[in-house]
């Protein structure tokens, strides 16, 4: 009985972690995140086709910074008006971080685009190594790519989502060799999801 009663309050304790929304309406609204994130990235548009890693992952490491982020969180400040819905995301960060998800099929977006491997993320790298510092020692040559990757120039990883309890304020993220950047998305009057912008942000260039 005792071992029933555990297991009804860690089930209990996990479906409350968001009330008041189905995982199916959660599941959309981190699509209709991301698919309105890549239908405009900040980088990479020039492709001919997407190749995103499968595999979420921070848009950059957690750091104390001067613009009042404390160490191990994202270094955004929120305006006034999201600061209550933002200590919520943090919380919710603090509690997925280190449970990434992987993305499925369900960008609603005009380009295509492909979901790849953490190791073809490396191979690709491997064979662009033009986009980075030389190393003091110079590797092997890199093995051929996949022709998938044909016009492929940059590759992109995303964030998992972080969500406000009452689902109307998101934090995510965007990578590719050469820029990261967190992104926060508010859900309007409409129920569509739209980019706002916080106090104050870091954005990462190689």
């Amino acid at each position: 009985m005792h071992r029933l009663v555990g297991i009804l309050l860690t089930v209990t304790s996990v479906a409350g972690a968001y009330p008041q929304a189905s995982n199916d309406s959660r599941q959309a609204d981190i699509y209709a995140i991301y698919s309105s994130l890549m239908s405009n990235p900040p980088v990479g548009s020039q492709n001919p086709v997407y190749a995103i890693v499968a595999l979420t992952r921070p848009a950059m490491a957690p750091t104390t910074t001067t613009m009042g982020a404390a160490m191990g969180q994202p270094c955004i400040t929120p305006r006034p008006e999201q600061a209550a819905r933002w200590i919520e995301i943090l919380a919710d960060y603090h509690e997925r971080i280190d449970k990434p998800p992987t993305l499925v099929r369900q960008l609603n977006i005009a380009k295509p685009y492909f979901l790849i491997s953490q190791e073809e993320a490396a191979a690709f790298g491997a064979a662009h190594r033009e986009n980075r510092p030389p190393p003091k020692v110079p590797p092997p040559p890199a093995p051929p790519l996949d022709p998938k990757f044909n016009g492929v120039t940059s590759i992109f990883a995303l964030s998992d989502v972080w969500f406000s309890k009452d689902g109307t304020l998101a934090l995510t993220g965007i990578t590719d060799f050469s820029f990261s950047r967190w992104r926060l998305f508010e859900k309007n009057a409409d129920g569509k999801w739209v980019n706002v912008f916080p106090a104050s942000e870091c954005i990462q260039m190689a």
